[in-house]
């Protein structure tokens, strides 16, 4: 047996053992982009999650009190729903039809607002109201 092939070189095991870290670390920081992407998608779920609450109370409580939405017209309320910041604004969009926009923030500055119409004028006869929600996450403001 010749000197060349009992074995590997100290170069060949040091060019193996960088590619096997090379090829580790990239494989490392695509999990840690994929987990942070996962964590952001849960951040924002639950943001609308409550926004959708929120407008579904509303919904709810001007659908069994007439005077409830109508009460709240023009207003801004903000309150804390752990952990995050909601704010609730209604206002009167068009004749007869009364519309809320929900605001929820957290404690890194991440904002989603959710849009619904609460009441609407007297639709046709036959038909039914349906309230309508849309979502936005990003940075906005009331």
């Amino acid at each position: 047996m010749s000197r060349g092939e009992e074995g590997f070189t100290l170069v060949e095991a040091i060019v193996a053992a960088g590619l096997l870290a090379f090829s580790v670390m990239g494989f490392t920081a695509t999990v840690l982009v994929a987990l942070h992407v996962v964590n952001e998608a849960k951040a924002n779920d639950a943001m609308d999650v409550v926004a959708h609450n929120a407008l579904v109370d509303l919904y709810a409580v001007s659908a069994y009190d007439n005077g409830a939405a109508a009460s709240l017209l023009g207003q801004t309320r903000t309150y804390a729903v752990a952990p995050y910041t909601v704010s609730v604004r209604v206002y009167s969009a068009a004749a007869g039809e009364v519309d809320a926009t929900v605001q929820v923030s957290d404690t890194l500055g991440k904002t989603t607002a959710m849009h619904g119409i609460l009441a609407q004028a007297a639709p046709a006869p036959g038909s039914a109201f349906t309230p309508t929600y849309a979502s936005q996450t990003g940075q906005s403001s009331l």
